[in-house]
């Protein structure tokens, strides 16, 4: 039945509204403190001579009939007594192909170049193809300096049955490999790094991969332990730092680049990743293990299975997050949950493989440990991150935050694909002080937003069409939620959908066309004001057990009410527009009631 009492308090609701508005917006996150990095990768200058050799000269055989590793080697030698930080020598490898049958070894000041045309082929089944000399054995970045491979074609020739790294560096400086096509690999890496400062990695490609382990084809690593990088002692935790990787291209492969693993308390820093392209991986693009200031930008990744993996702790706690070699003793002193990120302008298509059944964009991932055998109890959340301008077309989710804080999704074009996936495409779990703003998002199989838990979010500004589900849904206790002047239309149920004990300010939204209500509030408690939702097939408004404050709305042309308030609800209600609805205007259950705020000579048949 229609419940027919007024009561007029338009000051205690405009006042509780306002109180409201005020609460989520203190808690607002300063965005412009999210800067990025200022990587510059490699500097290789100051020399005041150059010293090139031939590596035919030592014997070297450029058709390939005979092996050439020792002639190479003894090339590569000539840095030993010839090579300093004023003297470059630079081998120069002729069009041809080379055939080694042992691993060769560079030293500081070397400049391996590979002339169009050049490849060295691996043709031995253990171990890697090139590696740093290793002169001396100190610890941090104070091994090897100075090192450019440049051109041709390195091939690790995946034939064997030993699982390998192409090529392998640690504990260096200055490191630039520039130009060079490093193809086929056997359950390792194409290039592992660990332990080095002042990278760039440019214009190369890396491409061809056998085996089922997932591997990445640039693996930054931590020098943790043999486990991580056997054979490289001293293990001290030294992270990589100050990489540049750009306008490269991952093709045909497992992963991409990353960090699969790293030491808890110990981040990547300073990292530049951009204009790659990823094609056909069937695995993930990125994977950025604490990982702390840097720019992800202007990348391509197409048909991939994950986007980008950015974690600070994730499900498997014991096997990627490792423990410090200095144990725990001052471990929060090291913690540090401010990652300083930008994720911008990237272009990712993501897809079902045989790795990846459940597809997603861009991931980022913190975890609450609790009575953990293996950290310490700590939060290990995720904070400072702007993800904007992307455009992402996705099977599955597009962007999800689990545990975080101080996250920015911001005017990215989010486009899901229909495959039976049952997925939001943004997904906010456990996270607090992020913000939804200004995004395209539709055609998301489940929900464009989905929300459960967390405190002082914000989605706002945003175009959510075509959910198969709802625009908005918010599942659990969000506390503070703002959710305003959002265009949601065609939504297979609701426009937005708020469940259990969540107080949320909703205002100024449009909800057009939704097939169930424009505004579905289910919760026992909360406070909450609606705007704008007009169109809708079904209710406009719906509420269950709550007090809510619904003010300034378009309710029109609805299937049913435009607004629906049930038993046990107090609803504080002014300013609304009304037309069109289809069963009436406005439903409130036995045991519901409404506090008008309006005008003095509003009267009944204004509202009903």
């Amino acid at each position: 039945m229609l419940f027919k009492t007024r009561t007029f308090l338009s000051f205690a609701a405009a006042f509780c509204a306002a109180l409201l508005l005020m609460s989520v917006r203190c808690f607002a996150y300063d965005y412009s403190k999210i800067t990025g990095t200022s990587a510059s990768g490699a500097n290789i200058t100051g020399y005041e001579t150059a010293l090139q050799v031939n590596v035919v000269e030592f014997g070297a055989d450029p058709e390939g009939k005979k092996d050439s590793s020792k002639a190479i080697q003894k090339a590569l030698d000539f840095a030993i007594d010839n090579a300093s930080d004023s003297v470059q020598v630079k081998v120069y490898v002729p069009d041809g192909m080379y055939i080694i049958n042992n691993a060769l070894k560079i030293y500081s000041n070397t400049w391996l170049y590979l002339e169009d045309g050049a490849t060295i082929y691996r043709n031995f089944d253990a171990g890697r193809m090139l590696c740093n000399a290793r002169q001396t054995t100190p610890g941090g970045y104070e091994g090897e300096r100075n090192i450019i491979i440049e051109g041709g074609c390195l091939d690790g020739n995946t034939t064997g049955t030993i699982a390998y790294s192409n090529l392998r560096f640690a504990h260096l400086t200055n490191l630039w490999i520039k130009n060079v096509d490093i193809r086929n690999n056997y359950n390792g890496h194409h290039l592992e790094i660990g332990g080095a400062k002042n990278v760039t990695i440019e214009n190369c490609t890396f491409q061809g991969y056998r085996g089922s382990a997932e591997k990445e084809a640039i693996q930054l690593d931590v020098m943790n332990s043999p486990s991580v990088f056997v054979g490289y002692e001293p293990f001290d935790d030294t992270p990589c730092e100050n990489v540049v990787i750009k306008n490269n291209r991952f093709v045909n492969l497992m992963r991409g680049l990353g960090s699969h693993s790293a030491t808890v308390g110990v981040y990547y820093r300073n990292i530049l990743i951009q204009g790659n392209t990823f094609e056909n991986l069937t695995s993930t693009a990125m994977v950025m293990y604490n990982y702390k200031n840097c720019i992800v930008e202007n990348n391509t990744m197409k048909n991939v299975g994950y986007g980008i993996d950015f974690s600070y702790m994730n499900e498997n706690a014991e096997s990627s997050f490792l423990v410090p070699v200095q144990g725990y003793s001052g471990i929060n002193d090291r913690l540090d949950d401010n990652a300083n990120t930008i994720i911008r302008n990237n272009k990712i298509s993501t897809a079902q493989t045989n790795y990846v059944s459940s597809p997603w964009a861009i991931r980022l991932m913190g975890r609450q440990l609790t009575n953990n055998s293996y950290h310490p109890d700590y939060n290990y959340k995720v904070s400072g991150v702007k993800i904007t301008g992307n455009t992402l077309r996705c099977v599955g989710t597009a962007v999800s935050l689990n545990d975080t804080s101080g996250i920015l999704i911001n005017s990215n074009t989010i486009v899901g694909n229909n495959i039976g996936l049952e997925k939001d495409l943004i997904s906010i779990n456990g996270s607090s002080e992020c913000m939804v703003s200004s995004n395209v998002v539709k055609k998301a199989v489940a929900n464009c937003v989905y929300i459960s838990g967390g405190k002082s979010n914000i989605i706002t500004n945003n175009k959510l069409y075509n959910a198969g589900v709802s625009g908005v849904y918010v599942s659990g206790e969000a506390d503070e939620l703002e959710i305003s002047s959002n265009r949601i239309q065609d939504s297979g149920s609701n426009g937005i959908k708020i469940t259990k004990n969540s107080n949320a300010n909703v205002s100024k939204n449009i909800c057009k066309n939704s097939a169930n209500s424009g505004i579905l509030f289910d919760t026992s408690s909360g406070s909450v004001t609606y705007n704008n939702c007009k169109e809708n097939n079904a209710d406009g408004i719906m509420s269950k057990d709550s007090q809510i404050s619904c003010r300034s709305n378009k309710l029109t042309s609805n299937g049913k009410y435009g607004l629906d308030i049930n038993e046990g609800s107090v609803v504080n209600i002014g300013s609304n527009n009304y037309s069109g609805n289809a069963n009436g205007d406005m439903r409130i259950a036995d045991g519901g009631q409404a506090k008008i705020n309006g005008p003095a000579n509003l009267s009944c048949d204004d509202v009903y």
